[in-house]
């Protein structure tokens, strides 16, 4: 499994859960689908972009693995909120982590509030531990850590499902 498998297999979970029925479009890194939750709505997709403003003044692009874009519309409010889920897959090196949040620091620095951010890591017995993953990545608003050798297959994606719920509805 690689981390592009995740990501097709998590996009597919989300759109059942979350997606407007026949607004599925693309595949791999050009998937993508509609939203419309209570007061929410918007569109998940993969490899979506956004970019932040470098203390030099140079504009970077950074690809979230699975990207929300949602509006809330009430009478009171038209806000626009990201929701950025990155997926590490059995990372060996702490500099995957860390380059993770460096694009983290950076997006919160930009969007602020408007930007929620969710690691999921997903780990298969290799790599570094998810005590220290966990650490690295700090400026995450949520991490998720999935044990590929323990958990059941079915509940793999459970925890991140429902923590994106609960964003959606917050939004």
């Amino acid at each position: 499994m690689t981390e592009s498998d995740i990501r097709d297999s998590l996009m597919k979970v989300l759109y059942r859960r979350l997606g407007v029925p026949d607004s599925w479009s693309g595949s791999g890194t050009t998937a993508a689908f509609d939203i419309i939750r209570t007061h929410v709505s918007g569109r998940c997709a993969a490899e979506g972009k956004l970019a932040y403003l470098l203390p030099s003044g140079k504009r970077i692009t950074h690809a979230s693995d699975i990207l929300f874009d949602v509006r809330r519309s009430t009478a009171e409010s038209r806000a626009h909120r990201h929701i950025s889920l990155e997926i590490k897959h059995t990372s060996a090196v702490t500099d995957q982590f860390k380059c993770r949040a460096f694009d983290m620091l950076h997006l919160k620095k930009e969007f602020g509030p408007a930007l929620i951010g969710v690691l999921l890591f997903a780990r298969a017995g290799q790599g570094i531990g998810f005590e220290q993953a966990r650490a690295i990545s700090y400026p995450f608003d949520a991490f998720v850590a999935v044990d590929l050798l323990t958990m059941e297959p079915a509940s793999w994606w459970d925890e991140i499902v429902e923590i994106i719920e609960r964003q959606l509805d917050a939004s």
